[in-house]
């Protein structure tokens, strides 16, 4: 029979695993599971490379085989994966959303190529954007004032007009979320796995005067990638799923008039609004 998807890349020796006499579960060394019970279990385990014995034996049956994993070989493959997802949005990563942001040249194929890294049924909730925008078709020629909330025209309307570039990525945090199975044929195959990124980053953007100035922002990812060897958390073969992007909050102000934080309620204040009337802040 034809081997189920390798996810045992480094595994302590497995414990005797077989079938019981009822054939209705699975047998893992004094453990007795049934089949939900087992694929339940998957969490600390991985499915196995083969399948052994006669394949009649297990005609219309779920032939999933369990290999137990040592907590030292489990903790490696979750480091290794971590620094793969970390990867994914690097700025110094080839291939990586932070990468391609700051090597294009923010025009209608930067905004396509920003827009590639989120899944059909992804959903982005930017920082000062209004509404939910969804994947979809990027408005051609010139943007509306409202453009249709679509994530291509996030970046080629809102975003990418501030020319931002990702200059760090700070406090990251990435959490394995699990994977999903599918049932073909009798097998049951490891089908995704999915993960969430979260932190703060520092982008360069404009500020309507001129010059450039930095703005700090938290942000959630979660990805989904392929369970399969040589694709697993690549970034050709990732997806973001949903992008959450929200402003870091500012210190504790002197009083609510104090718009420039110096201590004081003032004309200079007032100078500071007028300056900024009507900018449009391009924040991610």
């Amino acid at each position: 029979m034809k081997s189920l998807i390798s996810h045992a890349l480094r595994a302590a020796p497995s414990a005797p695993v077989g079938w019981n006499q009822a054939g209705a579960a699975l047998v893992i060394g004094r453990h007795n599971w049934g089949i939900a019970g087992a694929i339940l279990a998957l969490g600390a385990v991985v499915i196995s490379t083969a399948i052994a014995g006669d394949e009649s034996a297990t005609s219309g049956r779920v032939p999933v085989l369990i290999e137990e994993l040592s907590a030292e070989a489990q903790a490696e493959l979750n480091a290794v994966a971590t620094a793969q997802i970390e990867d994914l949005l690097d700025p110094m990563k080839n291939g990586s959303w932070g990468k391609v942001l700051n090597a294009g040249n923010y025009g209608d194929g930067h905004a396509e190529d920003m827009a590639k890294f989120y899944a059909a049924n992804a959903t982005l909730l930017p920082t000062v954007s209004a509404g939910l925008w969804t994947a979809g078709a990027m408005v051609k020629g010139a943007c509306p004032a409202e453009p249709e909330k679509r994530i291509a025209n996030y970046f080629k309307c809102k975003f990418l007009p501030g020319k931002p570039q990702l200059l760090s990525v700070d406090a990251k945090h990435v959490v394995l979320l699990g994977s999903s199975y599918i049932a073909r044929d009798g097998q049951v195959f490891r089908e995704k796995d999915f993960a969430s990124y979260q932190g703060l980053y520092t982008f360069q953007v404009d500020d309507g005067k001129g010059g450039r100035k930095a703005v700090k922002a938290r942000f959630t990812f979660v990805y989904e990638t392929p369970a399969e060897e040589g694709k697993r958390w690549s970034p050709e073969h990732t997806k973001i799923v949903m992008h959450h992007s929200s402003a870091e909050p500012e210190g504790k102000k002197a009083c609510r008039g104090d718009v420039n934080n110096d201590g004081k309620v003032n004309y200079l204040d007032i100078i500071e609004v007028l300056s900024n009337w009507q900018l449009l802040c391009p924040i991610p």
